[in-house]
């Protein structure tokens, strides 16, 4: 029996070392600050058993150097396994209740199969999240009630009301701000402050969006720095997108003419939002909305949430873990947010609609962005680049469908075999023209 198949398909809470190091309680560390995961002692890396001498010993060791380098002290269980290639052994680690857990002095998590070291902002997240408590919750330094736009905040009770997204019970509006947590102690909270706020950028200067259009390498066509309520940016940053993006009119069967974007407008405003609701406040940059001649790029501060991983988004759905609950909630109950962890899919599913190439994910720079390109991949450019009318085919199949496994391309051609299939793919991965992800049988294909 293969003790370790199911081990091996789960390769994100799994870790396999061939033998005992100090690396493998860092590791642990970045599980128990993470979702917890297995560290399997006698394997590869390939999960192929080469075994353990003296495990009894060896687990005290294991235990004793838990004990000695992590802070707050991790208790892993450790499990013996004897089989007929090696003894192994498996040391569970659990999600520890109160983030973070240090590994001598250092705090780490895994992400995916990596282990990352955390600044100190990421540190002082991930303990809020641990309490339960978000950023935007707290008290708004050198706020006041007085600095509050009361008539935008009843102007949203009244729409969540509509909305049948909140039921408000009849209360004073001061009332209703302790109630949601926009008031605490009497102050204002940063989320309070952001959303309500009469002049927000007085007590967060960074909280604004830098909107720029440019042309060439170097030529700056128009730039506007929005600052104002994160609920007003919204709609101000999309008055800039239409503003530099081209519309075309199209003849359709119903009576008025269709209007077609260069990108789903849809696909934008949800990438504005997302970059407004789940930034860092904390870090001193503010968001970037940049416009060239063929892409929309978006930048905002602050990584993606612990648990999330750029890979996952590209999947049908991921977990929802919102930076700034209070502010996530708000955008909500206004309608500006449909469903939690269900932007991103929407945003791939409208760019497949339309025929456009996937947009791009990325982490860079101590933040997350999106890229959103044109049809790069028309017929006659993919001639123009050497590719043969196979290739060309199956780019065709990509910007219909979105992604594809070998399987998928096989039946494009069901008389090439599985080697032939792969090195057409291989070809267009290498051309910079695809991007594979995954892991062999499971691997998904999409256009850059």
């Amino acid at each position: 029996m293969d003790a370790l198949r199911f081990l091996r398909e789960d390769e994100d809470r799994v870790e396999f070392k061939e033998s005992f190091s100090r690396d493998v309680v860092r590791v642990g560390a970045a599980f128990a600050n993470a979702e917890g995961g297995i560290i399997v002692i006698g394997a590869d890396r390939a999960g192929e058993v080469v075994g353990v001498d003296g495990a009894e010993e060896l687990s005290r060791e294991i235990m004793e150097s838990f004990r000695k380098h992590t802070d707050p002290q991790i208790i892993p269980e450790i499990t013996p396994l004897t089989t007929e290639r090696g003894t192994l052994l498996f040391i569970r680690i659990p999600e520890f209740p109160l983030k973070p857990v240090q590994f001598d002095g250092k705090c780490y998590v895994r992400e995916g199969r990596k282990v990352r070291l955390l600044g100190p902002e990421e540190i002082a997240e991930l303990h809020l999240k641990s309490l339960g408590l978000s950023w935007d919750a707290f008290p708004a330094r050198d706020a006041g009630i007085d600095d509050l736009d009361l008539d935008r905040f009843a102007h949203y009770v009244e729409k969540a009301r509509r909305a049948e997204r909140r039921n408000f019970p009849d209360k004073p509006l001061r009332e209703l701000l302790e109630e949601l947590e926009l008031v605490r102690e009497g102050k204002p909270t940063w989320a309070a402050v952001l959303l309500f706020g009469r002049d927000p950028q007085r007590f967060l200067p960074q909280a604004v969006v830098h909107c720029g259009r440019t042309r060439g390498l170097s030529e700056i066509v128009d730039h506007r720095l929005l600052g104002g309520t994160i609920i007003d940016q919204v709609d101000e940053a999309m008055t800039f997108v239409k503003k530099h993006i081209a519309v075309h009119l199209v003849i359709s069967e119903s009576p008025e003419r269709m209007e077609v974007w260069d990108f789903p407008l849809e696909a934008l405003r949800e990438a504005v939002i997302n970059a407004i609701v789940h930034r860092d406040y904390r870090e001193p940059s503010d968001i970037q909305l940049r416009i060239t001649d063929d892409k929309v790029f978006i930048w905002n501060p602050g990584r993606l949430p612990e648990g999330i991983t750029v890979e996952g988004l590209y999947g049908m759905t991921h977990p929802s873990r919102p930076r700034n609950r209070l502010i996530s909630q708000i955008f909500y109950d206004l309608g500006l947010i449909e469903r939690y962890g269900s932007g991103v899919p929407r945003m791939i599913e409208a760019f497949r609609k339309a025929g456009l190439p996937t947009p791009l994910f990325e982490e860079a720079h101590g933040g997350f962005s999106v890229t959103f390109i044109k049809d790069l991949y028309t017929d006659d450019r993919l001639e123009e680049m050497g590719l043969t009318d196979r290739e060309i085919e199956i780019v065709r199949y990509l910007k219909k469908k979105g992604e594809a496994k070998l399987s998928d391309i096989k039946d494009l051609f069901p008389a090439l075999s599985d080697k032939t299939v792969y090195r057409m793919l291989q070809n267009l991965v290498e051309s910079g023209i695809l991007r594979a992800t995954g892991e062999k049988k499971g691997r998904r294909y999409t256009l850059k």
